[in-house]
């Protein structure tokens, strides 16, 4: 409360506000990207800020378009792509505040300055995204790894050499 005394009570008649003429304006209706089978997660959900939540679209489509170049996008990956988007937001936010406050800070009354805890998150998001580009075999050094999805393909009649006859 401000200094003055300017609460409602106390014999003072409340202030009344001028409404609003224009009405509230409904959050956008979440539309789910759909590559392959595979549907965009609603980052709105997840993190409340919008810069966050665009890091986290970009990152997704292209964790995903590296994916689907190697081909190897299939539906089983779709939640370790979520925990890798996951782990790459959540780095940069942690990096944020170590930009901000710095590694490690000095404690009050103690000789031995202490770590901050978001480098500790830092450090986990980053040992979690390592993890993550290991399993989908994102990086260069592990894309020889993992096995090519196996895509089924329509049967070509007579091996590609005879036409369908229309009836």
């Amino acid at each position: 409360m401000p200094r003055g005394g300017k609460r409602e009570g106390a014999g003072r008649k409340p202030v009344e506000k001028p409404a609003s003429t224009t009405p509230p304006r409904a959050a956008p209706r979440f539309e789910p990207t759909i590559v392959d089978g595979l549907a965009e997660p609603e980052w709105a959900a997840q993190f409340t800020d919008e810069l966050d939540q665009d890091l986290a679209r970009r990152q997704w489509r292209v964790i995903i378009g590296e994916l689907r170049a190697s081909e190897k996008l299939a539906n089983a990956n779709e939640r370790q792509v979520k925990r890798l988007v996951d782990a790459y937001v959540l780095y940069e936010i942690a990096m944020r505040h170590v930009a901000d406050e710095g590694a490690v800070f000095p404690r009050m009354g103690k000789k031995q300055p202490a770590y901050n805890p978001w480098f500790t998150i830092l450090k986990d998001a980053n040992a979690m995204a390592s993890a993550a580009e290991a399993e989908l075999t994102i990086t260069p050094r592990r894309r020889n790894n993992g096995g090519k999805v196996q895509r089924s393909k329509p049967s070509v009649i007579g091996g590609g050499y005879l036409k369908a006859v229309a009836k």
